[in-house]
């Protein structure tokens, strides 16, 4: 019997709204069970059919899924300038009030001092109305990326239906590393066959340092600015950036997802104060 795949997909939604070290456990730990639940017995094992896929070499394939992260990699990029130049305006603000401190009378002090705070609202606002819980960019992202996940779980189920296969495993999963697998059983090239999409085996290699679920946290997404350039799209990561002459961000290389980031008012505190500026 196939994985109910519509569970799986609510289970890994509702796990992904946690912290980072908490649900990576988790999502290890349900992998590791499931894999000891599915390995056949040794009466069992020649009527077992296991085979896999590679979620990551599917949405990269897949013109609605590249299309789709290209436009929340835009909305992301939009946002995070944003708020550069909020978190800037802070940042001048903290140091006009270092520098001058013991030049400003006691109510010029308090009138800076609560600019300072206004601003750090304002930020710590649009912080959570962009990347918080149930946010824009999480609203977003499952308005734009749960019917093409759906898509490809249909055609999963559809391609292990015909091929007969009692279960099929992700190879691109963080929560369970597969170490070997026979490429016979490879069943990526028939699902984007069956979603419409013709590509070549050769075409299928992933980078394998950095798998992700079925439902990743982050999509590398380029940009015109860098054709060198990807962007991860997970919202509480920062991304590294320089403003060119034009004002415009350019996102400076690839960042591996940090869950406490951006949204830690206390860290990019100690942060701006570390600024050399």
């Amino acid at each position: 019997m196939l994985i109910n795949q519509s569970i799986l997909l609510l289970t890994f939604s509702y796990i992904s709204k946690m912290p980072g070290n908490i649900k990576h456990t988790i999502i290890r730990t349900i992998w590791f069970a499931m894999a000891m639940l599915f390995v056949p017995t040794s009466s069992s094992l020649s009527a077992q059919t296991i085979g896999y896929i590679s979620s990551d070499a599917i949405f990269q394939h897949l013109p609605q899924a590249v299309e789709a992260r290209a436009n929340l990699g835009s909305m992301q990029a939009k946002w995070l300038q944003e708020i550069k130049r909020l978190e800037d305006k802070i940042r001048l603000l903290r140091r006009d009030l270092d520098e001058n401190r013991l030049l400003l009378s006691a109510q010029e002090r308090a009138n800076k001092e609560g600019a300072l705070r206004d601003a750090e609202a304002v930020l710590a606002s649009y912080r959570a109305e962009k990347f918080g819980p149930n946010g824009e960019f999480e609203r977003s992202y499952r308005e734009l990326m749960a019917p093409i996940i759906d898509l490809v779980i249909v055609a999963v189920n559809a391609e292990a239906e015909v091929k007969k296969y009692d279960y099929v495993f992700d190879k691109s999963s963080r929560g369970l590393p597969m170490l070997f697998a026979n490429p016979e059983h490879d069943l990526t090239l028939d699902v984007l066959k069956r979603l419409g999409v013709e590509v070549d085996a050769s075409e299928l290699e992933t980078r394998t340092d950095k798998p992700k679920n079925l439902l990743p946290e982050s999509f590398p997404v380029q940009l015109s600015v860098d054709n060198n350039s990807t962007i991860s799209l997970d919202p509480n990561v920062s991304l590294p950036t320089s403003v060119n002459n034009g004002g415009e961000i350019q996102i400076q290389g690839t960042i591996e997802p940090n869950p406490n980031e951006l949204l830690d008012p206390e860290e990019n505190k100690k942060s701006e104060e570390s600024d050399p500026r």
